[in-house]
């Protein structure tokens, strides 16, 4: 169970960082 919780939370946190990786990205072109 730890396991799995431990998982979602690398997997959240990788989506915001791409995220942000994105909306840096976009702000930079503009």
């Amino acid at each position: 169970m730890a396991k799995e919780r431990k998982a979602e939370v690398e997997r959240k946190t990788k989506e915001t960082k791409v995220k942000v990786y994105l909306n840096l990205d976009r702000s930079d072109r503009l």
